[in-house]
């Protein structure tokens, strides 16, 4: 009896040991992760959209509506996020921003262990979040480090997966996966993809009737809906549902008709080899992953046996993943953060079954095991090499637009600088062109409801017109230059703001001059300054103002 006591107490202690051990090397993945983020937390502004997500949530803090007092196309949480972070930690607070994302990154991670653990082994689970930490940071700063839509919407579909492979069979982990899946769409839209991950699950696990598909699908997607009929009802009571659909989600889908194929092509050939450099040693197994993963599934079926959870999964959602990254046709940076939970967990699988294959007792099979180590060893000592920098304090080695450690600034610093020196907190300003971040860095809102100018003019930065640099003035919003002309009349800024002569988003071809309503606008009660740092600058004139509104 005594002895059974010792044996049972050591079986456990082996037990905690591992537990132990494994949290350990968790916890250090996430550190990692973290750790990665630090060097740029505290840049004012990594991307452009950073600027207009801050811009809009000051809006919404001001008593604002996204889509009706401030126009853009993403989906709303991302503004709502901001205004959620500034109401905290104050307005244009980016720190806080960057901070949110990196602790959302650590918790993606947690999510994504949880969830490859239920598929795979421990050993697996970990691989893939130290995979997914490396890739998260493993590119240009600002596609990779900002506080993008990408990164909280992958969080949610991660977490959504997670709690649907856990009990698969549970009518409330599934509609609590759609509601996620839905959380993660309105932060930006290719996250509903993740519903047919789920669906094509349901339909091709084994001992699944039919009844028992359609039931948990219809679940499924009555989880997204629950969540989607609040946002709908909210914007909708304000009187902005028709604002909602038209900014929020015509404009896009006028924007992915414009992108053919042909240009699909022509940027993914251009943005994939950029955007994956130095990571051959992450995409490349996935690649070849996935594909073992259909041969073992067609192995299994022709044999009779049941086709592996893990091999089912990763046959859907790592080609879904990338459908995510190429809805548009742009390949963005930080549109692959759609696909790095994917790649990380596949190529981390084939690294394993590599290793573990190989290393047994014969000597030459240890030898080839400890050669695919190597391998793997360059190819990680390749991506740090390329992206992290080798420093303690991961020194920034690409280049940040607004990075206020880089000696040369952009016009952007010297025209925001003015603009706070010559004006005070209630006074507005509206820029011309695409450049939000004067909004922020000089802290002054915005007169008109255009944070930035493409809807006026009919472009789509990102897009084949764009690119080839043509004008399409036939897609120009209908009435909003109505709405333009509305809110400067009613706001009369104190400067106006033209960045056409820097040429900023290609703007060089669209000045105010060259937009009769607005150049009357300007003429009637402005005086031009000058240029002032590769910008045309106007003044309201009081004298002006003030004899004209008297009359």
């Amino acid at each position: 009896m005594k002895t059974n006591l010792i044996n049972n107490l050591t079986n456990i202690h082996n037990i905690t040991n591992k537990r132990f051990v494994l949290y350990i090397l968790l916890a250090v993945c996430i550190a990692w992760s973290l750790w990665l983020r630090i060097p740029y937390i505290g840049v004012p502004i990594l991307i452009v959209d950073e600027a207009l997500y801050a811009e809009i949530a000051n809006v919404i803090l001001d008593g604002g509506l996204p889509y009706r007092d401030a126009w853009e196309q993403k989906p709303p949480a991302i503004y709502y996020l901001y205004a959620s972070i500034f109401a905290l930690f104050g307005r244009n607070n980016l720190t806080a921003v960057h901070w949110t994302a990196a602790i959302t990154v650590a918790m993606t991670c947690l999510g994504l262990f949880l969830m490859i653990s239920s598929i795979s082994t421990k050993i697996v689970a970990i691989i893939s979040v130290f995979f997914y930490a490396t890739l998260s940071s493993a590119g240009q700063a600002s596609h990779f480090q900002a506080a993008n839509t990408e990164i909280f919407s992958v969080f949610f579909c991660v977490w959504a997966l997670y709690i649907f492979l856990r009990k698969p069979s549970s009518n409330i982990s599934i509609f609590i996966s759609g509601a996620l899946i839905c959380a993660g769409f309105f932060f930006k839209q290719p996250a509903g993809m993740f519903l047919p991950v789920i669906i094509l699950h349901v339909f091709f696990t084994p001992g699944n009737t039919l009844p028992v598909r359609i039931k948990q699908s219809s679940i499924l997607i009555s989880g997204f809906i629950s969540a989607t009929l609040p946002v709908i009802l909210y914007f909708m009571f304000h009187n902005a549902l028709d604002d909602f659909i038209m900014v929020g989600f015509w404009h896009n889908i006028l924007y992915m008709k414009d992108n053919d194929l042909r240009y699909g092509f022509y940027a993914a050939k251009n943005n994939i080899s950029v955007f994956t450099k130095g990571n051959t040693v992450f995409y490349a197994p996935s690649i070849l992953m996935f594909f073992y993963s259909l041969c073992r599934i067609s192995k299994r079926t022709v044999a009779g046996l049941p086709v592996l959870t893990a091999d089912r999964l990763y046959a859907i959602w790592y080609p879904a993943s990338w459908v995510c990254v190429a809805l548009g046709w742009r390949f963005e940076g930080h549109y692959f953060f759609f696909a790095l939970p994917a790649v990380a967990a596949l190529s981390a699988h084939w690294w394993t079954c590599a290793f573990y294959n190989l290393s047994h007792k014969a000597m030459k099979g240890r030898i080839r095991a400890w050669l695919i180590l190597a391998l793997f060893a360059f190819g990680l000592f390749t991506c740090i090499k390329t992206h992290l920098g080798w420093s303690f304090t991961l020194e920034r080695s690409y280049f940040v637009t607004l990075d206020p450690l880089k000696q040369k600034q952009t016009f952007i610093y010297h025209i925001a600088k003015y603009i706070y020196t010559n004006t005070t907190s209630s006074d507005k300003i509206f820029v011309w062109g695409f450049c939000p971040e004067i909004y922020v860095l000089s802290n002054r809102r915005t007169a008109s409801r255009f944070i930035f100018c493409n809807f006026l003019i009919g472009q789509m930065t990102g897009d084949k017109y764009y690119y080839y640099d043509r004008q399409r003035f036939d897609r120009i919003i209908p009435g909003s230059w109505d709405k333009l002309m509305d809110d400067l009349h009613k706001n009369f800024p104190k400067f106006v703001i033209d960045t056409a002569p820097s040429n900023y988003f290609k703007y060089g071809k669209y000045p105010v001059t060259r937009f009769e309503r607005l150049k009357t606008f300007l003429d009637k009660y402005y005086t031009y300054i000058g240029q002032i740092s590769g910008t045309d600058v106007y003044k309201l004139d009081e004298k002006k103002f003030q004899h004209i509104t008297s009359q």
